[in-house]
């Protein structure tokens, strides 16, 4: 059964711009509110760095909501999910798209690029940059764009050497800026435990169900699990756990055309009538309602 689907760089690009492109391991784009922003939670293999020139996107990764514009910077690490909620008619945006494999050939590891604060799962998912700052961002974004793309062979290697430098100019604002002294407090074993969890909650949803498994897993207690995910989130465990599900059920609800008791089943709810239940008491509609409308 079809569930959160995960995308290729090219599978991503093919779907939102129609191009067929090689499933390379790097990749310059550019988007724009004409474009078919898919409307449907998914995650993808590659990193991604997206600079708005106009406009405004909002949208939700792994749950949280943003908004991003000019002057800001949005940021994207493998498997984590994201869903376009509207743009503008105006919105144009440039994207950086490049994957481990790619890195593994300008950082000493390719696991280098997780030490960077901005791509840490306590990061905020957009940075709101200096004039001066955004101004260099995209000057290095311009060498890539008029020097090394297309990428061929010959080109490659250099264009890789100055999304490295983009990376360190990311890393250097991130810690000078309010974005790594915020992460002071986010260094606490309380936010890192809050974290490890959301963390599992994006992989295990379908089969841990219940805040005691998390903790089982934390080696924590179930009180203490869900007393630090409200005070670090705001919202209880519970309430994490039951969001990823929700998402889920529409995903397959709008994408698909699997039966209702064939959703029940696969989400691991005992009969129709209890998902019917849940569905509606999170988000106002019936199921057969919710699909009908798409």
């Amino acid at each position: 059964m079809a569930s959160l689907r995960t995308y290729s760089i090219a599978q991503l690009l093919h779907l939102i711009t129609g191009q067929v492109i090689e499933d390379n391991t790097f990749h310059l784009g550019y988007f724009t509110g004409q474009d078919r922003l898919l409307p449907y939670p998914y995650r993808v293999h590659s990193y991604a760095l997206g600079v708005p020139v106009s406009g405004s996107l909002s949208g939700s990764l792994n749950l949280d909501t943003f908004e991003v514009q000019p002057g800001q910077i949005m940021i994207i690490a493998p498997g984590q999910i994201h869903r376009i909620l509207s743009c503008s008619a105006d919105f144009a945006m440039r994207s950086l798209f490049f994957t481990d494999a790619f890195l593994t050939n300008y950082l000493r590891s390719p696991a280098q690029v997780m030490t960077l604060g901005f791509f840490q799962p306590s990061a905020p998912m957009v940075m709101t940059l200096t004039r001066e700052e955004w101004q260099r961002i995209n000057a290095l974004i311009d060498v890539i764009e008029h020097h090394y793309w297309p990428a061929d062979q010959a080109a490659s290697q250099p264009g890789g050497f100055v999304l490295q430098a983009l990376l360190a100019d990311l890393s250097n604002i991130y810690k000078k800026g309010e974005f790594g002294k915020s992460d002071l407090s986010l260094t606490s074993r309380s936010a890192e435990l809050a974290n490890q969890f959301r963390r599992l909650v994006t992989q295990h949803y379908l089969t841990m169900r219940h805040v005691s498994d998390y903790a089982d897993q934390l080696s924590v207690s179930a009180k203490h699990l869900s007393e630090t995910v409200k005070m670090q989130t705001g919202r209880p465990a519970s309430a994490w756990i039951d969001a990823m599900i929700v998402q889920e059920a529409q995903v397959l609800l709008s994408q698909t055309n699997t039966s209702l008791s064939q959703i029940a089943d696969y989400l691991q709810f005992g009969t129709q009538s209890a998902f019917g239940k849940f569905f509606r008491q999170k988000t106002g509609d019936s199921p057969r309602d919710y699909r009908n409308r798409r």
